[in-house]
């Protein structure tokens, strides 16, 4: 699958010219955004998943290293209202290899005991 952990998240990486001197810039499970600086030395980290808030942080442009959190993302207000995240999921493929990925997003008043009948 190769350097991604799940499919369509966007991670940072540098790497030599020469194709040596791989470095992962960015570590977390989430689709990340970056804004560098003029010399790539530091750089602006904005990064979410769809049953995370957002994240943004001060990196090291060499190493990835974070080093300040500048916002999180507060939903609490947003919980209290009744919103559920919604929730990630994967299952295999008519052909028993391949991953899907989707989301789900269920009402705020859902209730697992109860079923809909048409």
């Amino acid at each position: 699958m190769g350097k991604r952990p799940r499919p369509y998240f966007i991670q940072y990486y540098k790497i030599n010219f020469n194709g040596t001197g791989l470095v992962k810039l960015t570590t977390e499970n989430g689709n990340h955004k970056a804004f560098f600086n003029d010399d790539y030395s530091y750089f602006i980290d904005t990064y979410s998943r769809i049953d995370q808030p957002q994240l943004t942080v001060l990196r090291d442009g060499k190493t990835g290293k974070v080093l300040k959190e500048l916002e999180n993302a507060n939903i609490d207000a947003l919980l209290k209202t009744g919103w559920k995240l919604p929730e990630v999921f994967s299952a295999k493929g008519r052909d028993g290899k391949t991953d899907i990925w989707g989301m789900m997003i269920r009402p705020s008043n859902f209730d697992p005991r109860k079923s809909i009948l048409l």
